[in-house]
């Protein structure tokens, strides 16, 4: 937002002019880089084994849906925290802040 724009005379004999103003401005902050599942390089085979090896009939039965919802996304996440590693985000890259997702996108 511009305020306070003010005009002043030049500096001795010229032509030219001097604006003067408030500029006040604000950046969108920037989502942190959240670390990913690497399935490509995880153990599936261990951990379709042990969710195979479940009695999820026995488990399941007794719960209402959300229960067993709660239940059944609660262990495969703990498999997949357990048999599958995660990517971390390289902080050293260097990126100017206005070069954002949207814009590489838009550019292409």
């Amino acid at each position: 937002m511009v305020s306070n724009v003010e005009h002043r005379a030049g500096l001795s004999l010229s032509d030219r002019v001097i604006v003067t103003c408030n500029l006040q401005i604000s950046s969108q902050n920037q989502k942190k880089a959240e670390s990913r599942f690497r399935y490509f390089k995880g153990y599936l085979k261990k951990m379709n084994q042990n969710l195979l090896e479940m009695d999820w009939e026995a488990d399941l039965n007794a719960l209402t849906v959300e229960n067993a919802w709660t239940f059944f996304s609660s262990t495969l996440n703990d498999q997949m925290k357990k048999y599958i590693p995660k990517s971390v985000p390289n902080k050293n890259k260097r990126r100017n802040v206005w070069i954002t997702r949207e814009a590489v996108t838009k550019h292409k």
